[in-house]
């Protein structure tokens, strides 16, 4: 198993961001990546949140659209929600976890030239880190398999 890690920041907070992770995935390369898991780890959490309720959304998608996707669109590997309750320096103030490992219980097959990772938050006081990283396993392809990939994405 192989692994790629990146970082994204929000330069404005709540700003919606997007970041492409490079797969180095060729046409002519007869191979594609069998994306296995995910690791998110919202770095800043406890500096970035200090209002009530605010939420952050983390996904990591194919490239054959453009912007955040839904959960059920079929071009989505994964999709994290971080919602913190309370606010930072309260009584009721609630320990922030900001990782989420996700493990695909089906593997996601691609043989785009990019992933995307697409932030988007409200809520937050400041902008937020997060650091990204992808686990995935390199698979031998045809060239229809291929083709049938890049056109159709899933």
């Amino acid at each position: 198993m192989s692994s790629i890690r990146t970082s994204l920041s929000q330069a404005v907070v709540n700003t919606e961001i997007e970041l492409a992770i490079p797969t180095g995935l060729t046409v002519d390369g007869r191979a594609g990546w069998s994306v296995t898991g995910v690791f998110i780890d919202f770095v800043n959490a406890a500096l970035a949140v200090s209002q009530v309720e605010p939420l952050s959304s983390v996904t990591v998608e194919l490239n054959t659209e453009s912007g955040g996707q839904s959960y059920p669109d079929k071009d989505l590997i994964t999709f994290d929600v971080f919602q913190f309750s309370g606010a930072v320096g309260a009584a009721s103030f609630v320990q922030l976890d900001g990782r989420s490992r996700s493990v695909l219980p089906i593997p996601r097959l691609t043989a785009q030239p990019n992933l995307y990772v697409y932030l988007n938050s409200y809520g937050l006081v400041n902008p937020a880190t997060i650091h990204v990283e992808v686990f995935y396993d390199i698979v031998k392809l045809s060239d229809l398999e291929v083709m049938r990939l890049l056109q159709g994405g899933a």
